[in-house]
């Protein structure tokens, strides 16, 4: 019977680091909400640190937690975790040139056509992507689809004022 018990508590083990991981690749969600990751993490690490287990048993899965989490958030498991670790860099008040040099490796613009009713003409260089009037936009891949964007504001002064990720 114990052999089936401790095989059941590293699976728990192992569950753990697994939800931690699942979380992270999926939404990044160390980066984007690093509170609901410590959580998760927590509620991970209490679930393998089962009560009748020996203190020393406890510390351990605990510790293996702990470890799996600091791993997993310090990670870049895809390129959109990356795409967000590196545009969580923009400050407020920078220029949009310095903001196009971090965000360098990554195209820019929204990668959908523009709306049928945007009247722009074709004297002042448009072309046919859509645009968002006071931002620059950036994306993880120039793959079709990819709506992941990095929405950086920028104020009446060109410079930034917010910085924001909106997933598709």
């Amino acid at each position: 019977m114990t052999q089936v018990r401790l095989a059941l508590e590293y699976l728990v083990v192992l569950f753990g680091v697994g939800a931690l991981l699942l979380v992270d690749v999926a939404f990044a969600v160390s980066l984007l909400h690093g509170q609901a990751f410590m959580a998760i993490a927590l509620c991970a690490g209490l679930m393998a640190a089962l009560p009748r287990a020996p203190t020393k048993s406890r510390v351990a899965k605990m510790g293996v937690i702990a470890v799996a989490a600091v791993v997993v958030s310090m990670t870049d498991w895809t390129v959109e975790k990356k795409f967000v670790r590196i545009l969580q860099t923009i400050e407020t008040g920078m220029t949009a040139e310095q903001v196009r040099e971090i965000m360098v490796h990554f195209p820019e613009g929204t990668g959908w056509p523009r709306h049928p009713s945007d009247e722009r003409p074709a004297s002042t260089g448009a072309d046919d992507e859509l645009r968002v009037p006071n931002h620059l936009i950036f994306r993880p891949t120039r793959r079709a689809g990819d709506s992941n964007w990095g929405m950086v504001k920028l104020g009446d002064e060109g410079r930034v004022v917010s910085v924001s990720f909106s997933p598709d």
